[in-house]
């Protein structure tokens, strides 16, 4: 059986730098059946020259002609992988930490699904139930990302011929595979993680993009680990201070407001009460002086 190991780039060096150093560390990867195939998304912060250098073993490095974007990049990366002859798609991406043992673990948990296997635990996605395989633990998911998916052919072929490549074009293939009744299997265990910070769909605060059950499983991995760990606590520390700072500033602006809405009112609802009631004498303009009485009396805080 013969594999394709998809990786899409597009700029972000210094993550893809850490990506393609624990990806050589993977067991296995020196089988000839292993085909990595770099898509470059017309990235500006390198070549292809660097591109080679960080995959030698990649058996193709192509650049995108114009930048398709990350969803319709990845439905061009299945029809090319369709113009091959491998027979499983394993798509990963250029922000991902692998554990040494996760290709070891896809030859021999495959042929055990429905076609479909991901290696990365998404804490977002909701699980539907858990199952146990070959003593491995599994959940079912109703919809998966991308990121970490493994494919058969057929699986591939049924996707690029019924979904477009939406905004959420992961979850629409997975949620139609799911409808036709695919069993969308996911490793309990987290074989890769997600550490890109700030990405497509990861703001590093409010969602943060990240696989439960991850072990590193040797030192270059848990050192990157680490460092992303690090630098996510500083970032998130320094956006908290921020954030206090811009709360305690329309904190003092909205007291200012409120203390000259007070000055405002002290001077002129005196002089605002008597003209109203000569106006409320005449019934054109009784409603127009209601509501501006009201207004002052409700509205402003004195």
């Amino acid at each position: 059986m013969k594999y394709t190991l998809a990786v899409p780039t597009y700029n972000r060096l210094v993550t893809l730098e850490k990506m393609a150093e624990t990806l050589s560390l993977t067991h296995g990867l020196d089988n000839p059946n292993i085909h990595i195939r770099v898509y470059d998304d017309r990235s500006s912060d390198y070549d292809l020259d660097t591109l080679r250098k960080l995959f030698p073993k990649a058996v193709s490095v192509e650049r995108r002609k114009r930048n398709l974007g990350a969803n319709k990049n990845m439905l061009q990366m299945y029809r090319d992988f369709l113009e091959t002859d491998d027979d499983v798609y394993i798509h990963t991406e250029s922000d991902l930490l692998f554990h040494p043992d996760w290709l070891t673990f896809v030859g021999e948990m495959l042929p055990h699904t429905d076609g479909v296997l991901c290696l990365y635990h998404a804490e977002q996605v909701p699980v539907l139930k858990t199952t146990e395989i070959n003593g491995h633990s599994f959940v079912e998911k109703s919809y998966l990302d991308a990121l970490g998916v493994v494919l058969t052919r057929d699986l591939v072929q049924k996707i690029v011929d019924t979904c477009p490549a939406t905004e959420t074009f992961d979850w629409d293939w997975s949620r139609y595979l799911h409808a036709e009744g695919y069993r969308l299997l996911t490793s309990q265990r987290s074989y890769v993680q997600h550490i890109g910070i700030e990405g497509f769909n990861s703001d590093g605060v409010l969602y943060l993009h990240f696989g439960k059950q991850f072990y590193p499983g040797h030192p270059i991995v848990e050192a990157h680990l680490v460092e992303y760990y690090d630098h996510l606590l500083a970032r998130n520390d320094a956006i908290v201070r921020e954030n206090i700072a811009q709360v305690l500033q329309r904190t003092r602006s909205y007291v200012r407001v409120q203390e000259v809405a007070c000055v405002i009112g002290s001077v002129f609802v005196p002089i605002l009460r008597p003209i109203y009631k000569v106006m409320y004498r005449f019934a054109g303009t009784r409603r127009l002086a209601k509501s501006v009485l009201n207004y002052l009396t409700n509205r402003l805080p004195f």
